[in-house]
């Protein structure tokens, strides 16, 4: 298997896939592209750049990917400005297999069966990784952004026995929908995957960067659908005001600097961050009623924690969880491929007021090592907890494919 990775913040959307498509080539030596994950900005006419991708790649690759807040590169990090990168592959005894699938805000659970079915995945297979278009309907002045269900989508995948990551996309911090591309199609309200085989080894972590508020626990005692009602009680978005002594957060969407949050390790142990799934707090309900959440898995009875934003120790997890995977994998005595790092919005500099931008650690590392790494702000990161897939929010997912 052979990889590289090309960059370009060319305003021309068609020349800068090209460009990404030819640096991403000069960069991996590679003679015959395989397949290619592209992502790029908003600002991008997203047709005209996958139509760039493919004059650079040749009709011969399978080329997928979408609009993102922004793109990590070996080269350099970009959000909210215009930016593109793309992965190459070229495959030599490597196998791999693609599917897209449409209108997921119709039946997210239907879609995902398909996506699954299209793909015909195994156990055998070594990785599966998956994209989707994260919202279902915009943000407006009144009410926050209905988001489609990954937990419908996936709910298939628990049986498929396949490993499985990926990645909610977004468009921009608004939480604006995405649009994905497949080939030589572009399509909003969609979802595709690929999945590999071969001679290869997947190494994953998660970095994380939010710590309990104060480690009590809030029994959701009222909700509906994916508003939560009440809390001990009580209604959850006064509890809320009263956290931050303020009703400013209600303006938020999404809320900046709390998430909720489930333990699913012992309850009162020492705080352990890969015990917890955290989830976004897209805003308060319409007329203020309450709080809205991703998804509706969490009933009355489940326990939940606050959870306030952590830079110092989400720079900490991504630093040293970066560095025990790369000791894995040389403890195996394998060799790093590439790497695909899929990073929540919310872990960009500029949206939580860190100080440093937490993915050129990992940028750093893999420079320092020489292997390809790709990565997108993302709007939710697939990966595997307790043995099950599910989604999580300011999360770092970083996935390390490595060979013999």
């Amino acid at each position: 298997m052979r990889a590289g990775v090309g960059y370009s913040k060319c305003e021309n959307a068609y020349q800068c896939g090209y460009q990404v498509g030819e640096r991403a080539i000069k960069s991996g030596s590679i003679i015959k592209p395989s397949f290619a994950l592209g992502f790029c900005t908003k600002d991008l006419e997203v047709d005209e750049y996958a139509k760039g991708l493919r004059a650079a790649l040749g009709n011969d690759a399978t080329i997928t990917g979408g609009t993102v807040v922004g793109v990590i590169a070996n080269e350099d990090i970009s959000h909210g400005e215009q930016a593109a990168a793309a992965m190459v592959l070229q495959f030599e005894t490597t196998t791999f297999r693609t599917a897209f699938v449409r209108n997921i805000d119709q039946n997210a659970e239907r879609g995902g069966c398909e996506l699954l079915r299209r793909l015909d995945a195994s156990p055998g297979d070594k990785l599966m990784l998956m994209l989707y278009d994260m919202v279902k309907t915009r943000v407006t002045e009144k009410q926050p952004p209905e988001l489609n269900s990954i937990l419908a989508l996936l709910k298939a995948y628990n049986a498929s026995g396949v490993p499985l990551f990926g990645g909610g996309l977004i468009s921009d911090f608004d939480l604006s929908p995405s649009k994905l591309f497949y080939n030589d199609a572009v399509h909003s309200k969609s979802a595709s995957a690929v999945v590999f085989n071969g001679d290869i080894k997947v190494y994953t972590t998660i970095m994380h960067g939010c710590t309990p508020l104060d480690g009590a626990y809030h029994t959701i005692t009222r909700k509906k659908g994916k508003t939560i009602l009440e809390l001990d009680g009580l209604p959850a978005d006064v509890l809320i005001d009263e956290i931050f002594q303020s009703t400013a957060w209600r303006r938020e969407l999404p809320v900046r600097d709390l998430t909720i949050a489930r333990n699913y390790g012992a309850k009162y142990e020492p705080f352990r961050e890969e015990n917890y799934i955290n989830r976004l707090i897209p805003g308060s309900a319409v007329r203020g009623k309450g709080i809205v959440i991703p998804e509706q898995d969490w009933k009355v009875g489940t326990e939940i924690q606050f959870m306030i934003r952590d830079n110092e120790g989400m720079i900490d997890s991504t630093l040293r969880n970066t560095k025990k995977l790369l000791q894995r994998i040389k403890a195996d005595d394998k060799k790093p491929v590439l790497g695909i790092y899929i990073d929540c919005a919310g872990r960009t500099a500029c949206f939580s007021n860190s100080i440093q931008e937490e993915a050129s650690i990992v940028q750093s590392i893999f420079n320092n090592i020489g292997t390809p790494l790709l990565g997108f702000y993302s709007g939710m990161e697939i990966a595997t907890v307790n043995g099950k897939y599910v989604g999580q929010e300011w999360t770092g997912l970083l996935v390390v494919i490595a060979r013999n």
